[in-house]
């Protein structure tokens, strides 16, 4: 060792000894700076988690306010189908049950559409879809044991069910005079075509 290398030891050596208590707090403060610096992360770390946790109750809440609308919804549909079907199976004398279509009676009022209101003034070819996509599941989801539904089944039976002939003769049978107007008859088309395109589109999958 050289005569100034020894001579650097050693003023470093006094430096430390007389500011050794500088030097410790300067490392106390840079402990405590990253110790803040971990427990800021840790809690920002926890709040995007909060919130996230929140987020996703939030959305499950949602999804579980829609499936109970939608259920609601199918079995609103399907029990307007059973309650014609009853009609029209009833032993007793057909005209005997059927009552007579008032003049301000309209038939959009007694049929309930494939969408959300049920009403024939909201039916378009995304409602009608946006309900066959939605409203089955929904009703199966809300009982016990039960999975996925055969869409491709609930389609079929639509397409027969909405087929403008079929409901044209079940209102004629049903006492409704010569039985759809144009207009009425246009709609139940137009939903027809929108099954009847589902049904197939299913199929070639």
């Amino acid at each position: 060792m050289t005569d100034e290398e020894y001579a650097s030891y050693v003023r470093q050596a006094m430096y430390l000894r007389t500011h050794e208590h500088i030097l410790l707090e300067r490392q106390r403060h840079a402990d405590a700076r990253a110790r803040q610096k971990e427990t800021e992360k840790q809690k920002e770390a926890q709040a995007r988690k909060w919130d996230f946790e929140i987020a996703e109750a939030l959305k499950r809440g949602e999804q579980r306010r829609r499936r109970g609308r939608w259920n609601g919804i199918w079995e609103k549909y399907l029990r307007s189908w059973t309650e014609e079907h009853e009609r029209d199976e009833d032993d007793v004398p057909r005209q005997k049950k059927r009552r007579k279509q008032s003049e301000t009676e309209k038939v959009e009022d007694v049929i309930i559409w494939p969408v959300a209101s049920g009403m024939r003034h909201d039916v378009s070819v995304e409602n009608v879809e946006e309900f066959f996509r939605r409203a089955p599941q929904a009703g199966a989801g809300s009982k016990a044991g039960e999975g996925e539904v055969d869409i491709g089944a609930i389609l079929k039976t639509e397409r027969v069910r909405w087929h403008p002939d079929k409901m044209q003769q079940r209102a004629i049978g049903a006492g409704r005079g010569e039985g759809l107007g144009a207009e009425t008859m246009r709609v139940v088309t137009a939903v027809w075509q929108v099954i009847d395109r589902m049904w197939v589109e299913l199929r070639s999958k």
